[in-house]
């Protein structure tokens, strides 16, 4: 038997944010999190581009701006129609075939990215000082541009092989959140991804056609809560029809097949 007795009448309570955006997240449904990383394993012909469209097409907002390095992307009629997409919608979309173009091209965003977010931390505290000084007015909500919260920024990164094994894409998806980005990266071999760079993927999407050994590295990386040979039940069961996939977000302890059909683990 416990025996609890009260000492105190302290209380941790959260913290009141007055500049919490409240809006909901756009494209929650995929991914509950604004700003995060997303990693896809998948073989060619999987369908995988299909699943990218999809997932830029439910979190970009109007103002988002999309980043893409594909290295097929000017040969491949699928990466073509998403292009001329957002063209139309208006969706600012800057693609590439590769990190290196005469230069690190990624580094060059990092840096962009960081002074970005410095600037606006600045401005941030400059506005925090306005609104304190300004608490005995009464001023009315004004209306957001946007209905929902959207990053500011979706970096691709498809089947660009060891090419994401720099420092430039470490520090991109360590600081997603801080950068407010979305970061959607392919690949057929999950050794293209540092160790470093594992630990920051929030979201797992596989495909078929992975083998076990494959698929207990992938196990090992997100320090799932389930049991192995659980885990590659439900992967197996998740992909058993073509271009199907197993979804994870391990934080969450979310497993899925495709984005619209949730496991239910006892």
């Amino acid at each position: 038997m416990i025996n609890i007795k009260h000492i105190n009448k302290i209380k941790v309570k959260k913290i009141k944010n007055e500049n919490l955006d409240t809006r909901p997240i756009k494209g929650k449904d995929i991914c509950n999190t604004c700003y995060s990383n997303m990693f896809l394993v998948a073989p060619t012909c999987s369908g995988k581009t299909t699943v990218i469209f999809e997932m830029l097409k439910r979190c970009a907002g109007k103002k988002t701006k999309i980043i893409a390095f594909v290295s097929t992307i000017y040969n491949d009629q699928n990466w073509n129609s998403i292009r001329i997409y957002f063209k139309k919608k208006k969706i600012s979309f800057t693609s590439y075939t590769s990190i290196f173009e005469n230069q690190d091209l990624l580094q060059t965003y990092v840096d962009e990215l960081t002074k970005e977010a410095e600037e606006r931390e600045k401005k941030d505290t400059k506005e925090i000082d306005i609104y304190q000084s300004c608490l005995m007015f009464d001023h009315s909500d004004t209306e957001s541009e946007e209905e929902y919260q959207t990053p500011k920024y979706i970096f691709i990164f498809d089947d660009l092989s060891n090419e994401i094994k720099t420092n430039s894409y470490d520090t991109l998806l360590k600081k997603a959140r801080h950068f407010e980005i979305l970061t959607i990266t392919s690949s057929q071999n999950l050794k293209d991804l540092s160790p470093s760079s594992r630990n920051q993927i929030r979201v797992w999407i596989l495909f078929q056609n992975l083998n076990d050994e494959r698929l207990k590295t992938i196990y090992d990386a997100i320090s799932s809560v389930i049991p192995y040979e659980q885990f590659k039940k439900m992967y197996k069961y998740a992909t058993k029809e073509k271009y199907n996939f197993f979804y994870i977000a391990p934080r969450c302890s979310d497993f899925r097949i495709n984005f619209n059909k949730q496991f239910v683990i006892k």
